[in-house]
């Protein structure tokens, strides 16, 4: 995570969740930053360019897609 857009940047005096999110859209290690915190359940900040809620969300969608097809009840 050297390589992050973040790294140097000093933490500010208020939360700004949208300026937050800013930097994330141009980091070039945003895809990995989000996995690490979707694997650790991350509750604080932002990361990879998702907020707690919405990295809650997206690990709903992949839990979602990894399970199998339920058995259609179509006859």
């Amino acid at each position: 995570m050297r390589h992050a857009a973040c790294v140097d940047m000093p933490l500010p005096e208020t939360s700004s969740v949208e300026a937050a999110i800013a930097v994330c859209q141009s980091c070039p290690v945003r895809l990995p930053c989000l996995s690490f915190a979707l694997e650790r359940d991350e509750p604080y900040g932002v990361w990879g360019g998702l907020t707690y809620a919405d990295r809650k969300a997206e690990r709903r969608r992949q839990r979602a897609a990894a399970r199998p097809d339920e058995p259609s009840s179509h006859r």
